[in-house]
């Protein structure tokens, strides 16, 4: 059972995709296909592909914001106190971050540098990136806990390989003295873009508007309500 979400979790990621990309979010036609033609070939038909646009956008992505976050200025901040009894600080700087993101990607589209509509056309290669990089990031922390922990003291092992792969060996792994990888992968590359890549809000505003000259309500309600939701994450992060 500990290797569950090891086996699981790729599987309904790629399930998910399929399901909203090619059978438009309808499960029950998704369901009929696959039983018709079977599961095994709805998979290698439909699957996300690693491209050169989707690895040099996420990779590039991350690294900007982790940029963003080491040396944005911002008010430092402690956590709560860890089970071996350590306190870590971190700087909240999330709302100066996602400002930064967005001008600056608007000021790229508007001078005609990135395309405002890249992320619905390049969807596939960016899911495929997206869970390369998060395998990546998570066998990083995972060595760095069993083999060169901030605090030793504050590692737990299941005895599970795959499940402390994705439940984690620390509890707030660290590099540094201020570069906290659960408040970066929380609330960086995954928040920020949620206007921008995970929702696709922005994105598909453009690219509905290059494609059909128009925007449709609905969109532009839940590009509203996720910006409201972001800003007060932000303005409530520390």
């Amino acid at each position: 059972m500990a290797a569950m979400p090891g086996i699981v979790a790729p599987i309904f990621s790629i399930v998910f995709f399929i399901v909203l990309a090619e059978f438009d979010g309808c499960i029950s036609y998704f369901l009929t296909e696959a039983y018709r033609r079977g599961f095994g070939c709805l998979f290698t038909t439909y699957s996300p592909r690693l491209t050169k646009e989707g690895l040099i956008a996420v990779f590039g992505w991350v690294a900007v914001q982790a940029a963003l976050f080491q040396w944005l200025p911002g008010p430092m901040n402690t956590g709560q106190q860890t089970p071996a009894g350590y306190i870590h600080s971190y700087r909240t700087n999330g709302l100066t971050a996602w400002v930064v993101t967005h001008d600056s990607l608007a000021a790229l589209c508007w001078c005609g540098v990135v395309d405002a509509g890249f992320i619905p056309r390049n969807w596939s290669g960016l899911v495929a990136a997206m869970n390369l990089a998060g395998f990546l990031v998570s066998a990083f922390t995972y060595l760095k806990g069993c083999f060169f922990p901030t605090y030793s003291e504050d590692r737990a092992f299941s005895g599970s390989i795959l499940y402390d792969f994705y439940i984690g060996v620390k509890l707030n792994p660290q590099v540094g003295t201020h570069f906290n990888f659960k408040l970066f992968s929380n609330g960086r590359p995954g928040i920020v873009a949620w206007t921008l890549i995970y929702s696709r809000d922005l994105s598909n505003l453009f690219y509905q508007y290059q494609n059909e000259s128009l925007v449709q309500l609905t969109l532009l309600l839940i590009t509203i309500l996720h910006t409201i939701y972001i800003i007060n994450f932000f303005i409530n992060e520390s």
